[in-house]
């Protein structure tokens, strides 16, 4: 079922079953931003004394929640203050306003598409207020029908909380759901909610693209490798399948 982008065809979707929503993650998959999150981790642990350049791997920060966030980098300093969630945020905004949001290729088609054929929702790692800005930038405010930010689950990705609940608020059965992430967090979320998943791979390590192609049905470095018929193949929201 998992494959490597290859040439897409419709019969290749129709193994995948009906299909009749599907779901964007933000940050990393529509917008270029994973950047900007290690950089206020760097920001605000520097300005406590501390050496960010001691995490080896800061893609333990990508796809999670503010709040995990923060829990990871108090055990990570022990003995300086971790930012907290507030802290964290405003410094993610500012550096949102002042250096973008860059839109991942074809994110924003990709969105417009996938409602022109049914549902669209956004679950988030995210802040409202973060997720807001980024919506309203890229024009997409009123496209999607639900939005999953940060404040309406309990337990960050890879926890399919956020998943399950975006499903539920659709009124669609995971299993009709597609998932498009980036990050290993937010692709176990969504295969561990009984969801259809598409890696995006664009700025990724070999490594972690690696992860990803065993937790996705498909791999694709951005957008802009789908079909320009992609959606109607997928049959959201119509017969096609």
């Amino acid at each position: 079922r998992r494959s490597r982008w290859g040439g897409l065809v419709g019969s290749d979707i129709r193994k995948w079953g009906a299909i009749d929503a599907v779901l964007f993650d933000m940050d990393g998959t529509l917008i270029d931003s994973e950047g900007l999150t290690e950089l206020t981790v760097v920001q605000l642990m520097s300005e406590r004394g501390a050496d960010p350049g001691a995490i080896l791997d800061f893609t333990v920060f990508h796809g999670v929640t503010w709040q995990r966030i923060s829990d990871a980098l108090q055990k990570l300093y022990p003995h300086h203050r971790a930012p907290d969630v507030p802290e964290l945020e405003t410094r993610f905004l500012h550096l949102l306003k002042t250096h973008g949001p860059e839109e991942v290729p074809g994110a924003t088609a990709a969105v417009r598409a996938g409602a022109a054929h049914g549902a669209v929702a956004l679950v988030t790692s995210s802040g409202q207020v973060s997720a807001g800005f980024v919506l309203d930038r890229l024009g997409l405010a009123q496209v999607f029908s639900v939005r999953v930010c940060a404040e309406d689950v309990q337990r960050s990705k890879p926890d399919p909380q956020g998943y399950a609940l975006a499903a539920a608020r659709l009124g669609i059965a995971p299993e009709r759901c597609l998932v498009f992430e980036d990050s290993v967090a937010g692709l176990t979320a969504g295969r561990s909610a009984g969801m259809t998943t598409i890696a995006i791979t664009r700025g990724k390590p070999a490594s972690d693209a690696a992860v990803a192609a065993t937790l996705a049905d498909l791999c694709i470095r951005d957008f802009n490798e789908l079909p320009a018929d992609f959606f109607v193949q997928l049959g959201t929201g119509a017969s096609a399948l």
